[in-house]
């Protein structure tokens, strides 16, 4: 009898209630824990593709919102006239430029480094973890397969050896049809129950196998995950250098500028009128570069000393008020003569 047709009588039987399968309790324990630990795996594989989903949706994101200002700053198609174009727009476009070359650097090498490194280091291997584990469940219903023909031939068997049984009390000759049909499936009983042993201890074990070695494949794979975000981080900081660089000198104006009026209206819902739109648009903006106050002696190297007794600290301090510094020290005191008597010579 085939396999399927075996399988197909056994459902059969199994549903009327007329037989039941056969109990394997080391293989029930070892496949439960493997269905488990298969499940939570399934649920890792879930995540980490979210992640690295995740990860390439937030850096094309971020460029879309540097392409779309860098757009809007462009004026589209260029047939606005002159009267229409918007205060500082050559600096804005230029600014907007040097942004969205600066983003090109993080949002396209560093995704594609970062990307990579999770692809080989934890991706695939995850996935050949659920590779081998589909092999796995193939073993299991290989085994299942063998144990249902198993089965079959031992009911048919044990119902064979119980007619025989019946017709040897009641003193009734028997059949050579009905022995050779014993003596038949008592072979094939034994050539599958030799199989279905074979099956049985190496489902068992490798099942058992997959379950016992999770954590040490759990282990480096969780420091790859880690080690990941602290290069991702790494080279992120230092990508980042030259976005840095656009920022960092430039400041907003205490009353926020344009933004806070579109801010009141957001918050408040109120109507902001055109003169204060304007007036916050044409407001003095700080210039990129930041300007520090250094005395003369900082700019030009400290003046030579030439011995003079009135050279003093407070001198050096007055060069930084303006053009006094350059101004000619008054002249000196003029020096009190003392008049000297003359003393007597003595007489030799």
């Amino acid at each position: 009898m085939s396999s399927l047709r075996v399988r197909t009588k056994n459902k059969l039987l199994t549903a009327l209630g007329a037989a039941k399968p056969s109990t394997n309790v080391a293989y029930d324990l070892a496949y439960s824990d493997f269905e488990s630990t298969l499940q939570r795996l399934t649920t890792l594989d879930t995540a980490l593709k979210s992640y690295a989903g995740s990860l390439k949706t937030f850096h094309s994101a971020a460029s879309s919102v540097v392409g779309a200002i860098d757009s809007l700053s462009s004026g589209g198609s260029g047939t606005a006239s002159f009267q229409q174009k918007p205060t500082g727009a050559s600096e804005m476009q230029q600014f907007a430029g040097e942004a969205r070359v600066a983003c090109a650097d993080v949002d396209m090498v560093v995704l594609q480094e970062a990307y990579g490194r999770l692809e080989q280091e934890v991706l695939i291997p995850v996935k050949g973890w659920l590779k081998h584990a589909q092999n796995l469940q193939n073993e299991a219903t290989a085994f299942q397969e063998q144990k249902a023909i198993y089965d079959h031939y031992s009911r048919k068997v044990a119902a064979l050896r119980e007619s025989h049984e019946k017709r040897a009390s009641t003193g009734k000759a028997e059949k050579t049809k009905d022995t050779e049909r014993m003596f038949r499936n008592e072979q094939k009983l034994a050539a599958t129950t030799q199989e279905y042993t074979r099956l049985s201890d190496t489902v068992i074990r490798d099942l058992r196998a997959f379950v016992v070695s999770r954590d040490a494949a759990l282990a480096p794979l969780l420091r790859r995950v880690l080690r990941g975000r602290v290069v991702y981080a790494e080279r992120m900081h230092e990508a980042t250098g030259r976005i840095r660089s656009l920022i960092e000198d430039e400041e907003e104006s205490e009353d926020g500028g344009v933004l806070a009026q579109f801010m009141t209206v957001a918050q408040n819902g109120g109507h902001v009128g055109s003169e204060a739109i304007m007036a916050a648009a044409t407001s003095p903006v700080q210039t990129p570069c930041s300007v520090r106050k250094s005395s003369f002696e900082a700019f030009v190297g400290e003046s030579p000393t030439f011995g003079s007794t009135h050279s003093s600290p407070h001198k050096a301090a007055s060069m930084d008020n303006g053009w006094d510094a350059f101004a000619s020290p008054p002249p000196p005191h003029r020096r009190m003569r003392r008049k000297w008597r003359r003393l007597p010579m003595d007489s030799h």
